[in-house]
C-alpha cells in the first residue's frame, strides 16, 4: 500500500466523495456551508481547491483519507496566498475527515493526525505559494499545524465562548447569572402586561420563507447595520432546514415580528450564528426573552449539550455560558520560495528580537 495526493475542485469533490465525510462538531464545518462560502463570498478570481490525501491498495483502488478545502488567490504583488475556504461568517474551519462502516475518526486521533501531518507536506511541495493564512483553528489543532511548520506565527485570535456538558435545561437555567434570570422575569412581566407576545421556532422551509424577508428588516433596524450577504445566509438556512439542522427563533408583539435569531444545530451542539431586535422594544429585552426560549428548545427538544457563540468576546456573551476557549488563525511562510523567506524575516524577525530583549532585560 501506499499514498497518493492530488487537488480536486469543489463541485466534483462533492459529487464523489461527499457521502465519505464524517459528521462536524459544527455545521460550519459541513459541505452545505463551505459550498456556500464559494458561491456568495469569495472574491472573484478566487480558485477552491480541495487538497486530498489518499491510500493506494495494491491493486491501484483509492480511498480517500483526508480533505482540506482551500483557496488559492493571486496578489497584485504577484504573490500566491493559500488560505481557508472561510469568510467573516466563519468562526471555526478544519479538514474533512473521511468515515467508515468501522467508526467516526476524530481530528485528535492519532493516525488522523499523522494524515493530516502527511497532507501539509504534499500541500507544502507541491503548490507555488508564499504565504497560507489557515484558520480559524481550534487550539490543538493549530499547535499540530504550526509544528509542521518552519516559519509560522499567530495571525489573529479570537475568543469562543460555550457552555459545554449540559445535561437539562433546568441545570443550565441554574447556572445563569442572577442579574440576568431577573432581568428575564421583569422584561417578561413587564411585556405581558404591555402587550400579546409569543415566541416561535420555525421547523419548515415554508415558513422560513414566509419570515426571512422580516429577519432581513429587523437585522437592517437593529445596531448590526448593513449585512453583507443574505444570499449567503438564506442559501445556508435553506439547505440546513432540509437536514432539520436549522432553528430560527421569532419573538413577535401583536403578531409582529420584533426579535429573531438563527442558530444551527450539530452533533450536540447549538451554535448560535445571527441575533437581531428591533430597537423599538429594546425597553422589554426582547433578544434575551428570545434567547432564552430557544436554549430551553435545543436542550429539551433537539438534547444538544453544548451551546457555543461562535467569535468574539463580548461581555453579554460570558451571562449565556461559563468557559471560552481560543480560536486561531495561523500565518505560514514558504521556507521553500525566496519571497516567503523574506516575508518571514520581515514579520516574524521583530517580535523575536522583541522577544530576546525583553527576556534580556528581565534577567
Amino acid at each position: 500500500m501506499g499514498l497518493s495526493y492530488k487537488k480536486i475542485n469543489l463541485p466534483s469533490f462533492l459529487k464523489d466523495y461527499q457521502g465519505n465525510i464524517a459528521d462536524s462538531a459544527f455545521f460550519e464545518l459541513t459541505p452545505i456551508w463551505l459550498g456556500a462560502t464559494a458561491e456568495y463570498v469569495l472574491p472573484e478570481q478566487s480558485l477552491v481547491q480541495i487538497h486530498c490525501l489518499f491510500e493506494l491498495s495494491d491493486n491501484h483502488q483509492e480511498k480517500l483519507l483526508i480533505a482540506w478545502p482551500l483557496v488559492h488567490e493571486s496578489t497584485s504583488k504577484n504573490q500566491t496566498i493559500i488560505r481557508s475556504l472561510t469568510s467573516f461568517y466563519s468562526a471555526v474551519t478544519a479538514p474533512f475527515l473521511m468515515t467508515d462502516s468501522a467508526s467516526t475518526k476524530k481530528i485528535d486521533d492519532g493516525k488522523v493526525q499523522t494524515q493530516l501531518l502527511t497532507l501539509l507536506t504534499y500541500i507544502k511541495k507541491n503548490n507555488a505559494w508564499q504565504q497560507m493564512l489557515l484558520g480559524p483553528l481550534a487550539d490543538d489543532l493549530s499547535q499540530l499545524v504550526s509544528s509542521h511548520f518552519s516559519y509560522a506565527k499567530t495571525y489573529a485570535q479570537a475568543d469562543n465562548w460555550y457552555h459545554d456538558n449540559i445535561a437539562d435545561f433546568n441545570s443550565y437555567y441554574q447556572q445563569r447569572p442572577s442579574k440576568l434570570k431577573n432581568t428575564i422575569k421583569r422584561k417578561q412581566k413587564k411585556l405581558t402586561k404591555a402587550s400579546n407576545y409569543h415566541t416561535h421556532i420555525v421547523s419548515t422551509e415554508v415558513e422560513f420563507l414566509q419570515f426571512f424577508p422580516a429577519y432581513q428588516a429587523i437585522y437592517q433596524a437593529s445596531w448590526k447595520g448593513d449585512e453583507y450577504s443574505f444570499a449567503f445566509i438564506k442559501q445556508v438556512c435553506l439547505q440546513a432546514i432540509q437536514y432539520n439542522k436549522l432553528r430560527m427563533g421569532l419573538l413577535f408583539i401583536e403578531d409582529k415580528p420584533v426579535a429573531m435569531q438563527l442558530w444551527f444545530v450539530q452533533c450536540q451542539t447549538a451554535s448560535i450564528f445571527k441575533l437581531a431586535y428591533d430597537p423599538q422594544y429594546q425597553q422589554y429585552s426582547v433578544g434575551s426573552i428570545l434567547s432564552m426560549a430557544l436554549s430551553e428548545h435545543v436542550i429539551e427538544q433537539d438534547e444538544v449539550s453544548c451551546i457555543e457563540f461562535g467569535m468574539g468576546g463580548e461581555a453579554y456573551k460570558q451571562d449565556w455560558m461559563n468557559e471560552k476557549r481560543q480560536r486561531v488563525t495561523l500565518q505560514v511562510f514558504n521556507e521553500r520560495s525566496f519571497l516567503g523567506t523574506l516575508l518571514a524575516v520581515r514579520y516574524m524577525l521583530p517580535a523575536k528580537i522583541k522577544t530576546l530583549l525583553s527576556r534580556k532585560n528581565k534577567g
